[in-house]
């Protein structure tokens, strides 16, 4: 009885031994990519290029992303990004421009890694590290959908080239980074400071305050962050910076 029992032991091993060799032997499950969209850009058809921004989903399954350039919003059709939509209709991927940058206030080449972010009332928010008023120094905008398939682009921070995406808290505030500026005190080796976590929160008449939160100083607590943030469930923010720190090579903090 118990050289039975070893038998049957030793040849269920050797069963899930056997399924075990055969599993990684089957080659994996092959992969495929599909093109939704080619942006191009010639004499007869001039639209956004350079797609460096990541996309994000509507509720109706349409996609929205941020170009690098080709918006035809500066001095020539090249020049100047945009906000585009891409909707699918009948199998195909259709691109619309919902807004040209390069006019210098409102924005020129926005280029976040994370793209842009829909707040609950299909209200688009991004960043841009260049144009802006004053020195040109980047900007977050807001845009809104109005009548007939049209948007409206607001400017809610001007300055200090806020790079990385921006994410939102359960109150509606959002919260970024930028690459320069802070403090006078913080500025460290960074000739135009080392750079700011932020918060701006919308107020009643429509408008929103800026917050800086944390002023980065450089060789101490890092310098320049390019990314957006996150946060962990106790409310706590978490980033990177590109530079400083204890080698200079930069943080995670």
């Amino acid at each position: 009885m118990q050289s039975q029992k070893l038998s049957i032991g030793f040849s269920a091993v050797l069963a899930i031994l056997a399924v075990t060799i055969i599993m990684m032997a089957a080659p994996a499950v092959a992969q495929t990519e599909k093109v939704l969209y080619n942006f191009n850009y010639t004499a007869k058809k001039r639209g956004p290029i350079f797609p460096i921004g990541g996309l994000v989903f509507d509720a109706a399954g349409n996609l929205y992303g941020t170009a690098n350039a080709g918006g035809g919003g500066g001095d020539t059709e090249f020049i100047g990004g945009a906000v585009f939509e891409l909707t699918k209709m009948c199998g195909h991927w259709t691109l619309k421009t919902l807004h040209s940058f390069g006019s210098g206030k409102d924005g020129f080449a926005p280029d976040a890694g994370r793209g842009l972010i829909f707040d609950a009332a299909g209200n688009l928010y991004g960043t841009d590290p260049d144009g802006g008023a004053g020195a040109g120094l980047g900007i977050v905008f807001e845009l809104s959908p109005i009548a007939d398939g049209a948007w409206r682009e607001k400017i809610l921070l001007n300055g200090d080239g806020p790079e990385g995406g921006l994410i939102f808290d359960a109150a509606g505030n959002l919260y970024g980074t930028t690459y320069s500026g802070g403090s006078e005190q913080s500025r460290g080796n960074c000739q135009f400071g080392c750079g700011t976590a932020f918060e701006l929160s919308p107020t009643v008449d429509g408008g929103w305050t800026q917050k800086t939160l944390h002023n980065f100083g450089g060789a101490g607590d890092g310098g320049h962050p390019m990314a957006a943030l996150i946060f962990d469930g106790a409310g706590n923010l978490y980033g990177t910076t590109s530079g400083g720190g204890a080698f200079g090579l930069g943080t995670a903090f």
